[in-house]
């Protein structure tokens, strides 16, 4: 299952970043999505028909100064974490063999590569046609179907195309021409609280759908201004509620607008209003919205706003459109922002 390609708000220097900032693209086995600060994830995947979930993950900041760095995952069901080893099929050795992880609080551990060539790595990995990766008993083959043009691309997304600093696209173009990481989009967060007793719903809400469970009451959030932003059962299914969200200010009411990312996973315009299983942070400065792909939680769209004097303002975006495990802290990050000191 893949989600619709999600294009986040950024200000973006050169051609080639503002047409694909914010985008999740597929090479072969191989995901990838740079953000509108440039800063890049590539994960490589193992086959559906693998034994058990496992991924290679790669990312680089953007930046002339910044290296790749290189870390793997893998089901960890007796939760000791432990020895990863890998190997590689169709090519030469690798310079690092094993790996130290420790145990993590979900099913999947994971190990990063360390203080080590991650260049050299990457270099090992490129002719190769698997890295098989091996904690205990459970040996997982991780597709390298892609690799090169997933890399290919982080290198074009980063302006690194022709420099020594590519990671595929190598030549001899000077450093400098490499762009700086753009400065950071900053929002103006108010404090947000849950109202547990919100009362009668104002004129002007709409209804709850007829399916939605009757323990998905209206999920109300309150602006430190006694701004409202009320949400109201739209759908639900086994793992996913939908919620149509309204701003219910002075007595008006008016639909809230979470722009492209409204509804999670879908940037159709009819369902800007909507979030997909909200919740607040606990300090109360940020609310996400987790659309998951599927029950565990290995695929979807990972949202999280904060409420402004001008309404819902995007914090970060992170999309995974391949049902394989992944855990949703290594999803490839489509946009990210600052909240103010204030």
């Amino acid at each position: 299952m893949r989600p619709l390609l999600l294009i986040a708000p950024a200000l973006l220097a050169t051609p080639a970043l503002a047409q694909e900032a914010g985008k999740i693209k597929y090479f072969g086995d191989w995901v990838v999505g740079c953000d509108n600060r440039w800063d890049c994830t590539a994960i490589g995947l193992a086959p559906e028909a693998a034994p058990a979930p496992a991924y290679l993950k790669i990312t680089r900041e953007a930046g002339a100064e910044s290296g790749p760095d290189v870390s793997v995952a893998i089901l960890d069901d007796a939760g000791e974490g432990g020895t990863i080893e890998l190997s590689l099929t169709g090519g030469e050795a690798l310079p690092v063999m094993e790996l130290d992880a420790e145990p993590g609080e979900g099913s999947i551990v994971s190990a990063a590569l360390g203080p080590v060539d991650h260049v050299a790595f990457i270099d090992a990995l490129l002719p190769a046609q698997t890295l098989d990766v091996s904690l205990g008993e459970t040996s997982v083959p991780v597709s390298l179907a892609g690799i090169s043009a997933a890399l290919r691309y982080m290198d074009a997304m980063q302006e690194r195309a022709g420099t020594s600093g590519a990671l595929v696209a190598r030549g001899d173009r000077p450093a400098d021409t490499i762009p700086p990481t753009p400065p950071a989009v900053t929002v103006d967060a108010m404090t947000l609280s849950e109202v547990s007793e919100p009362g009668e719903r104002p004129e002007g809400l709409p209804e709850s759908d007829e399916y939605c469970p009757e323990t998905a009451g209206d999920y109300v959030l309150e602006a430190e201004d006694g701004t409202r932003l009320w949400g109201v059962c739209s759908s639900a299914g086994a793992y996913n509620i939908s919620y149509d969200f309204s701003i219910v200010r002075e007595g008006e009411v008016t639909p809230a607008d979470f722009g492209p990312q409204g509804q999670g996973m879908s940037p159709d315009g009819d369902q800007r209003s909507t979030l997909v299983n909200p919740m607040l942070a606990e300090d109360g400065r940020t609310f996400e919205a987790f659309a998951r792909g599927r029950g565990i939680g290995d695929c979807g769209s990972y949202t999280r706003f904060a409420f402004t004097a001008d309404g819902p303002a995007l914090v970060e975006q992170s999309v995974m459109g391949e049902c394989r495990g992944v855990s949703p802290d290594d999803w490839p990050v489509l946009y990210r922002a600052e909240l103010s000191s204030e």
